[in-house]
């Protein structure tokens, strides 16, 4: 089963979807903890006190190069 996090009340910084809960990315690089907008694909960093931001140049740079993010990002665009 799938384990979802309750997040403050977010919208996506690209597309304006809200976002309530989110499924955190396994296998990300720590301390990154990383979702996607399931309507479409923006990754997000995911704050210790479960609050969605855009990642600076240097995490996405790092969440690019995983190949699990990579993955769930084509996912999410398909």
């Amino acid at each position: 089963m799938a384990k979802m996090a309750r997040v403050k009340a977010t919208s996506c910084f690209r597309c304006d979807t809200m976002i309530y809960t989110i499924e955190p990315i396994d296998d990300t690089p720590v301390p990154l903890s990383v979702t996607i907008c399931a309507c479409c694909g923006h990754l997000m960093i995911v704050d210790h006190d479960l609050t969605l931001r855009e990642p600076t140049t240097d995490e996405l740079r790092k969440a690019v190069k995983h190949p699990v993010v990579v993955a769930e990002i084509r996912s999410a665009i398909n």
